[in-house]
């Protein structure tokens, strides 16, 4: 009977964690994750995020063995309450605006070797910290 139990639970408590995002001291969630494609706008926390130009994608094709992982860099604007401004973003580093942190968190799709993946076909996900 405890065998089937602590499945149960488990599930009952993941539903629970995921309903109720964490809360910083404004009342904004404190992580929040967006994904866009290239000139689409996205909401990520407190400002807009429009990615405008895939710069660089040198990530190491999942299909290959590299010795450097390799980066994504995007172009992108962004507005918040201090105005507009634009950036160029790395792939997993942090950057600031309008006094919080945000970062590029992922790129999609995986790169493959000998594809060629089109600009349209890429989809960036943001967070919010």
């Amino acid at each position: 009977m405890t065998r089937y139990l602590l499945p149960l639970a488990a599930i009952a408590l993941q539903s629970c964690a995921l309903s109720m995002p964490p809360e910083d001291t404004a009342g904004e969630a404190a992580f929040v994750q967006t994904g866009a494609a290239l000139g689409q706008t996205v909401r990520v926390g407190a400002i807009a995020i429009t990615p405008t130009a895939l710069i660089e994608d040198s990530r190491c094709p999942v299909d290959a063995q590299c010795i450097w992982a390799g980066r994504v860099v995007l172009a992108v604007d962004v507005i918040g309450s201090s105005g507009r401004g634009a950036r160029q973003v790395t792939l997993g580093e942090p950057f600031a605006f309008d006094r919080r942190s945000y970062a590029l968190m992922s790129a999609a799709p995986d790169k493959r070797a000998n594809v060629q993946t089109a600009p349209a076909d890429y989809r960036f996900l943001f967070e919010a910290r």
